[in-house]
């Protein structure tokens, strides 16, 4: 059943996304978070990033902070023997 209040909750929740991404951005980078881009090179020549590149690159910063304070290294194994995690 629609209230009518739909619109105003879907226009609530992005103002809540907007706010969320605002406060992320004053912040900055930590341990906690890290940015990154879809497009890459200089001002005056920038172009999209692949999917593969970015998908790997997130999935080495997720591997970071798994490992971050005091974590195993994830996916390596005694003696740096890889093992589940390639790149």
């Amino acid at each position: 059943m629609l209230t009518g209040y739909e619109d105003y909750d879907m226009e609530n929740q992005i103002l809540k996304v907007k706010e969320r991404v605002e406060i992320a951005l004053e912040t900055g980078e930590s341990h906690f978070r890290e940015f990154k881009s879809a497009i890459e090179g200089n001002d005056n020549d920038k172009k999209p990033r692949s999917v593969k590149e970015i998908c790997k690159n997130i999935a080495k910063t997720l591997v970071g902070f798994a490992n971050a304070d005091g974590g195993g290294r994830k996916g390596v194994r005694r003696k740096g023997v890889r093992k589940g995690v390639t790149h």
